[in-house]
């Protein structure tokens, strides 16, 4: 199995943090044979030190659109909202960075993780910040993406983790 065309160990290798590596190496290990792993067996005790800057969400395939299940308080207060149940169709800033919903398509179309830059913005305190985000799918039945968990490693502003 590839990522981007390329193999997982030449994905682990432009994980520019160590916080990037640790999760990458935990859904490895999670996933064990298989493709992916399933949300259940992601444990959130295993990822405390990782949870305010984590989401998980969820794919719904027609229309192909993403809910945020959980939303880390780091996202939160970087973004100036929870948007916690609501979906990528009633957020502002999906319709603002259509290539963010992309990257997610593309997890879900290639069962593969992803790495991408992205920008981050509080519309309420007027700031953006850069990120390195890592998707990761996830899937119940081992064969379709049904969600994915995604860590933002803060580049700059209050939240930087690298």
């Amino acid at each position: 199995m590839t990522v981007d065309g390329t193999s997982f160990d030449e994905f682990r290798a432009r994980l520019a943090s160590e916080d990037l590596v640790q999760l990458f190496d935990y859904w490895l290990a999670r996933r064990g044979s298989r493709a992916m792993p399933s949300r259940k067996d992601i444990d959130p005790l295993d990822l405390r030190r990782h949870l305010p800057r984590l989401m998980l969400m969820e794919v719904l395939h027609e229309p192909f659109r993403v809910r945020y299940r959980l939303v880390g308080t780091d996202v939160v207060a970087a973004t100036g909202e929870d948007r916690t149940g609501r979906t990528s169709d009633a957020v502002a800033f999906f319709g603002e960075h259509p290539d963010v919903l992309s990257a997610y398509e593309s997890v879900v179309r290639d069962r593969a993780p992803k790495l991408v830059r992205e920008p981050f913005r509080n519309p309420k305190e007027n700031t953006t910040y850069e990120t390195d985000t890592l998707l990761l799918p996830l899937s119940a039945d081992g064969e379709r993406v049904d969600m994915v968990l995604v860590y933002f490693g803060f580049l700059t502003g209050p939240y930087r983790t690298m």
